[in-house]
């Protein structure tokens, strides 16, 4: 099958694209800058975004190209991306019938809920969740063959820094101590970066329609979170401790049609490896 990867030189979308290659696909990326297999392109224009489908033809799309941004005032710089990009993908899937794969967010329920799931109401409460909803709104309404994937936290070793987790991680693996600000009792199933890349490459062969959630296997509390990285990364110290509010519980309820993804300190036995 050949898949075109938006996003492709990204976190999620580089994870991707190794994931579908492996699978047997033919994986075709694109990105802001070139690279091996990977087309540059300027999806900021939405010129470019059908230049770029009608050149590559592929058989299924998955979208993974976002901006990030969760200040305020900012729905006018997300809009091309966020919104628009997936909204000119899922009218050229449906004018084809073509397969999308939109990699969305649990933000779309609210940056303070503390569940994410089916019954979970859609209160976007920023600009980037906002952005996010509206692009699962415009491919609804374009009625393609499409799964909307609202990913919780994503985490590994290159991740964003507005997860705190994944700047923990960084600092454990070259042997620096994490610092555990408050208690750590926030509960939390923040999601193994390769396990939301099989996620993808499992509903491209499923093809399965709508929305599904997308959680770690394991509910763990912050604390226990970082203690497993001493663990495993530095000979069983404990974390640095620091005054700070308490964050609160925030846990995806993973959609019991998708594959359940490795336990977290497994997680981090597989990011040993650089």
């Amino acid at each position: 099958m050949k898949v075109l990867v938006t996003g492709a030189r990204g976190f999620l979308g580089s994870a991707v694209v190794s994931a579908l290659v492996r699978a047997g696909h033919d994986a075709v990326g694109a990105a802001r800058a070139a690279g091996e297999g990977c087309l540059a392109a300027d999806l900021g224009r939405p010129e470019t975004v059908m230049a770029l489908l009608d050149s590559v033809q592929p058989d299924a799309i998955v979208n993974c190209a976002a901006r990030v941004d969760f200040s305020t005032n900012v729905l006018p710089g997300l809009f091309p991306v966020n919104v628009l990009v997936p909204a000119l993908a899922a009218q050229w899937c449906h004018a084809r019938d073509r397969y999308l794969v939109q990699a969305s967010t649990i933000a779309v329920h609210g940056v303070k809920a503390a569940e994410a799931g089916e019954a979970i109401p859609e209160v976007p409460d920023t600009d980037y969740g906002r952005s996010k909803w509206l692009a699962e709104q415009n491919i609804a309404q374009a009625g393609c063959r499409a799964v909307v994937l609202r990913f919780g936290g994503l985490f590994g070793r290159h991740g964003p820094d507005h997860l705190g987790l994944n700047r923990a991680l960084r600092s454990a693996i070259v042997g620096k101590i994490p610092t555990l600000t408050g208690g750590g009792s926030a509960k939390r199933n923040y999601v193994f970066v390769h396990d939301a890349a099989a996620v993808i490459a499992h509903c491209l062969e499923r093809a399965p329609e709508g929305v599904r959630w997308v959680g770690g296997s394991e509910v763990l509390t912050i604390r226990q979170m970082l203690e497993s990285m001493c663990d495993v990364y530095l000979d069983g110290a404990r974390p640095e401790t620091a005054p700070g509010a308490e964050a609160a519980d925030q846990i995806v309820r993973h959609s019991p049609d998708l594959p359940a993804g490795r336990g977290f300190r497994a997680a981090l036995e597989y990011e040993r490896t650089p």
